[in-house]
């Protein structure tokens, strides 16, 4: 048990039940919140690396705290067991002892080992958990983060909007089946929305946020209940089988603005498969296989790590990076309309279908908005490749990649003459 005061004091309260018995009482821990105008815990995590625990404050921020299983001052609430108000001390069996409150000086008053101060805005933190090794955390500003922990600081990996009009997000499920499920919601509904297929599975009127609420789901049912006006509103759905199961004619919430066909894949026994990847006003793009057959897309991920509209696509393989192109220049890297940080070079194995990351750099301190590959040749003939990248910072940069490029051609080329026809 977490409890907070207007103090700024967080405790870290263990409270054990025996049957028959009074509760028993032990204070673990005392954490000091960050000086803020609404000074409290949303939610909190322990880590399975043990020995830390993450919490999220009203403020938004993020916070990490050293925590140890070591006992610390117990006490057994006898009079709560007989309908009395006096905490009795387990060792005792008296009254004499107030309270493990009244102890807290037995413990040392722990400041955060690492800060993201208004992380999530000034809106709150809503939940906290872990999985797979990695961080999540959720707020009213209508976003999610994935985080990871170095050392004893808190790192931000990506930062995910999950669709458009979602303002408040409560919670995150992981499905059994590799689903992210984003629980919030959007004006007066309350939302579950899949990571894969990028649609709302429930929108349920309920009145909005701030308001008691639960969600359970398993292969049989479905479940939301929440209070309204002082009444408990139930909502329970039957599942439904999946052959008849209704997919949205829109493959993304806006405009489409680009589509590019990577390929084919053909597998022995079955239909071909073309792979395409579109880009979308509504910041995402996805990547998806369309049977040749039945004519039917399936939708195979979502990348969502661009903050604008995704406008442009690229491709490039291998020769195209090794090899001169007419005009002495080379196509554009792939990586020509990324609005992240990172600037990227690939390389595509055609014949193992795979994408290899060449060269990558975190040089700007903002979006990345073009990146252009070219090749010049030096003064007494010397050839070499060039990289320009701009980004709304205000600079551009000039990068030779001639060293990359080769290492990553040769080794592409190595493990194509290691690949052998099945038939």
């Amino acid at each position: 048990l977490l409890a907070s005061g207007p103090d700024g004091e967080m405790l870290w309260l263990d409270v054990t039940h025996r049957p028959g018995q009074a509760p028993w009482v032990r204070l673990m821990g005392r954490y000091l919140l960050p000086p803020c105008k609404q000074r409290w815990h949303t939610c909190a995590a322990f880590l399975p690396q043990g020995g830390l625990l993450v919490c999220g404050d009203r403020r938004g921020s993020l916070l990490l705290f050293p925590c140890s299983s070591s006992p610390g001052w117990a006490v057994e609430s006898a009079g709560i067991a007989d309908g009395g108000t006096s905490p009795v001390s387990e060792d005792t069996g008296s009254g004499s002892e107030p309270s493990c409150l009244s102890h807290k000086g037995a413990l040392p008053l722990e400041a955060p080992l690492s800060v993201l101060f208004g992380l999530h805005g000034k809106m709150g933190v809503t939940s906290v958990t872990c999985h797979e090794g990695y961080i999540y955390s959720t707020g009213r500003d209508g976003s999610f983060h994935q985080l990871r922990l170095q050392g004893q600081q808190l790192e931000v990996l990506r930062k995910h909007r999950p669709c458009k009009g979602l303002q408040w997000i409560e919670e995150l499920r992981f499905t059994p089946d590799g689903d992210l499920l984003v629980l919030g919601f959007h004006a007066d509904n309350f939302v579950v929305w899949s990571s894969r297929t990028g649609e709302n599975l429930h929108c349920i009127p309920c009145g909005g946020g701030h308001r008691s609420w639960s969600y359970c789901s398993n292969a049989s049912a479905e479940a939301f209940a929440f209070v309204k006006c002082g009444d408990v509103m139930l909502y329970h759905r039957e599942a439904e089988p999946c052959e008849q199961r209704v997919l949205l004619e829109s493959l993304h919430g806006r405009e489409i603005a680009c589509v590019r066909r990577l390929g084919a894949v053909e597998v022995p026994g079955h239909t071909t498969l073309n792979i395409f990847v579109t880009g979308s006003e509504d910041t995402t793009a996805c990547v998806l296989a369309l049977s040749e057959r039945s004519r039917a897309a399936m939708p195979l991920t979502r990348l969502s790590d661009h903050i604008s509209s995704v406008r442009a696509l690229a491709l490039a393989s291998p020769e195209s990076l090794s090899a001169p192109c007419s005009g002495g220049r080379l196509p554009p890297a792939p990586a020509a309309d990324c609005p992240l940080l990172q600037c990227r070079v690939f390389g595509l194995l055609e014949a193992a279908r795979k994408l290899v990351l060449v060269a990558e750099s975190f040089h700007h301190q903002r979006c990345v908005l073009k990146v252009e590959a070219f090749l010049h040749t030096w003064a007494g003939g010397e050839r070499r490749h060039l990289l320009c990248s701009a980004a709304t910072d205000g600079s551009i940069a000039f990068w030779d990649i001639t060293s990359p490029i080769t290492d990553a051609t040769d080794a592409l080329h190595r493990a194509e003459g290691e690949i052998q026809p099945l038939g």
